[in-house]
């Protein structure tokens, strides 16, 4: 493993590696927490990524990094939930257009609920931080290509 680095590099980086790039997704800013995101479409909908270098409880490293969708709980109690319900009715046809079956969590103990991918990979070893960085931009890009549509289709079907 390279040496410990802060959430804050590797955001820069990322966003660094972004700058000038011609993907289409909301750029992120680099900040100092795990996970950097953009509002999409509405205040229930976020584009993230995240990376993780902490322990997960058995004294092992779990190391990964991650993106996808966060809908947060934003107009009362249930809301995340009724989007994730509904948008989940298009799941087969989302995953196929993704290329590949997406992690769907409704996260039922949490007032949001996610659609990511995952990578396990080690975010502090800097010299994999190029292949990490297009590994986020081209799932974060399909994941702004994909989801609109249904995100309208939910938005226009929810009521809170």
């Amino acid at each position: 493993m390279a040496g410990r680095t802060n959430h804050r590099d590797y955001w820069q980086g990322f966003e660094d590696y972004l700058a000038g790039s011609s993907y289409q997704f909301p750029k992120m800013k680099a900040r100092d927490g795990e996970f950097t995101s953009k509002t999409v479409l509405g205040p229930h909908w976020f584009l993230v990524a995240l990376r993780n270098t902490k322990r997960d409880g058995s004294d092992a490293e779990c190391r990964f990094i991650r993106c996808g969708i966060i809908i947060h709980e934003k107009a009362g109690p249930g809301s995340a939930k009724r989007r994730f319900d509904r948008l989940r009715e298009f799941k087969g046809e989302i995953d196929k257009k993704f290329g590949r079956r997406l992690d769907w969590d409704r996260e039922d103990e949490r007032k949001q609920a996610q659609i990511v991918i995952w990578d396990e990979v080690d975010p502090e070893d800097k010299t994999d931080w190029p292949r990490q960085f297009q590994w986020l931009a081209e799932r974060l890009e399909k994941f702004f290509r994909i989801f609109p549509t249904y995100i309208d289709e939910v938005e226009a079907q929810v009521v809170d």
